[in-house]
């Protein structure tokens, strides 16, 4: 991975960490630096290593970059660098580069990390291990690899990724949160990767990327301007004039994408995303890894919700409750995985909108609760659903909730390999319709899971519904939630996350749940 920027060398970003570390620790500053080899980057590394300096550069590369933009510029004298622009054409003021404009100091041995390592996720003794990547180097290769290979085979020359779940899964750096600067990537039929990333998430691109180079603007100019223009650059620099190339038709904003064709003089691009999701939709080890993970994580926020479930609960304080028990569940086993997670509490007449976020309400006896979290691992979300009810249930609850419970067990014994995902919904309408519920079914009976960041982990190849004749493929995830939704009474719902393999399906959240809490 390359770390692009104008106007600062390695030796200056190097010497500037090392005394900037020896401050904040107290102690001197390296007195060596000056028979440090400047050109020779497996030397650097060395002696980065050697020191245990090496995580903290590309922080302090951010941080003196931020300094300088606030001091003023008579601070530099005239023989300092002015402030830049912050996507790193020099300003008027600025002394040449012997570069150019846009020098390519890099300083890939101060980014670059182990070859293939990776976290390794711990059990629940809740050993912490070291900071490495989400994913090994290994696995986004081979992941850019068969995306390299679909692109070949359909003539597109290059690829522009602007979707955040997307540019996580080819690059390895997840952007959970955008805060309004958006991120991009680039890349060739080589499988090469640029990563364009705002300024706050340098750190994130040196400890989880695995790319071949990271470029990154700041916040002096508009930052859709920003990326394009940084885009441009790459894909000239590639060859992608007049070139075939692909991009995410439905979710790149209109104005980039028709200034991005309209300046590289492109034919009608491809659509990226049909050629994505077919290796997407397949989970690897490392992904199921982070799926199993959340799956146990699930299981205590569930077992939270029904410890707390009290007649005279608000909706709010159980979701709290479940919410805190999946947080106590994956504090001991995340290390340093990024983590958060959300739920829903619906009761009485709330349980005909399962979506509904939770209220005041409080629970009465009488009521159909429907229970829902859902952890987030590494960006990866799964979840759990039970509906219950609070008090001894009348008998027609509880015809209810059994024809919704045979209809998840036979959705759930439905899932193999090549089943098709309608004949899956079609088994559980079958319970439903006989039992005289078939008017009372909303919607799909499943959806796939894995990377949540924009579509809550759904892939339109997994949707378990009735007109979707696609196959499932082993290594596919997905949720069985038949429901049944009555007004009146109120809606009734289990769900449960289902990985596809050869011998059928593994239940990855595999909860009982009582009919009725007293």
């Amino acid at each position: 991975m390359r770390l692009v920027e104008s106007g600062k060398t390695r030796e200056q970003v190097i010497r500037f960490y090392v005394e900037y570390d020896g401050r904040k620790k107290g102690q001197p500053a390296l007195l060596d630096l000056d028979t440090w080899s400047w050109g020779d980057p497996d030397a650097l590394d060395a002696r980065l290593r050697a020191n245990g300096l090496k995580h903290g550069v590309l922080s302090a590369y951010k941080s003196w970059w931020l300094v300088q933009l606030d001091l003023p510029p008579q601070v530099h004298g005239a023989e300092r660098w002015h402030p830049r622009s912050s996507r790193g054409a020099r300003t008027r003021e600025e002394p040449p580069s012997p570069s150019g404009p846009r020098c390519r100091e890099v300083a890939s041995q101060v980014v670059e990390g182990c070859a293939d390592e990776r976290r390794t996720l711990p059990h629940r003794s809740g050993l912490l291990f070291k900071s490495m990547p989400i994913f090994s180097r290994s696995e986004i290769h081979h992941r850019r690899a068969a995306l390299a290979e679909s692109m070949r085979r359909e003539g597109i020359f290059s690829a522009f990724v602007w979707t955040q779940d997307n540019i996580y899964y080819l690059s390895g750096m997840p952007v959970i949160d955008r805060w309004g600067r958006p991120e991009a990537a680039i890349i060739g039929q080589d499988g090469r990767c640029s990563l364009i990333v705002p300024a706050g998430e340098l750190l994130n691109a040196e400890t989880n990327a695995s790319v071949d180079e990271v470029l990154f603007y700041g916040d002096s100019t508009q930052v859709g301007a920003s990326v394009l223009e940084l885009a441009l650059e790459i894909l000239r620099r590639l060859g992608s004039d007049g070139q075939r190339i692909a991009i995410e038709r439905t979710h790149l904003p209109y104005d980039i994408s028709v200034q991005l064709l309209h300046t590289l003089r492109s034919p009608e691009p491809a659509e990226l995303e049909r050629i994505v999701a077919p290796i997407r939709i397949i989970k690897s080890a490392e992904e199921l890894e982070l799926l199993r993970l959340g799956g146990e994580v699930a299981k205590d926020g569930m077992q939270a919700f029904f410890a707390n479930l009290l007649e005279g609960s608000s909706e709010a304080e159980l979701v709290a409750a479940a919410e805190a028990g999946m947080y106590r569940s994956a504090g001991p086993r995340l290390g340093d995985l990024p983590f958060c997670c959300f739920a829903y509490c619906n009761s009485g007449p709330h349980t005909l909108a399962p979506h509904l976020r939770p209220t005041g309400r409080k629970v009465q006896k009488g009521d159909v609760v429907g229970l829902n979290v859902f952890p987030v691992v590494a960006g990866y979300l799964m979840e759990l659903e039970r509906t219950v009810i609070v008090g001894r249930p009348t008998p027609e609850q509880l015809h209810v909730l059994d024809t919704v419970g045979r209809a998840f067990s036979v959705g759930k014994a439905a899932v193999s390999n090549g089943a098709r995902a309608c004949d899956v919904y079609q088994a559980t309408y079958a319970v439903r319709a006989t039992n005289g519920y078939g008017a009372y079914t909303r919607g799909g009976a499943g959806h796939s899971h894995g990377v949540m960041i924009g579509s809550g982990g759904r892939e339109e190849l997994g949707e378990i519904r009735s007109y979707n004749v696609e196959q499932l493929r082993k290594g596919m995830v997905v949720s069985i939630e038949p429901g049944i939704y009555i007004p009146g009474m109120g809606g009734f719902r289990h769900s449960d996350v289902v990985l596809v393999t050869d011998q059928g399906g593994e239940v990855l959240t595999e909860f009982d749940a009582p009919v009725y809490v007293s």
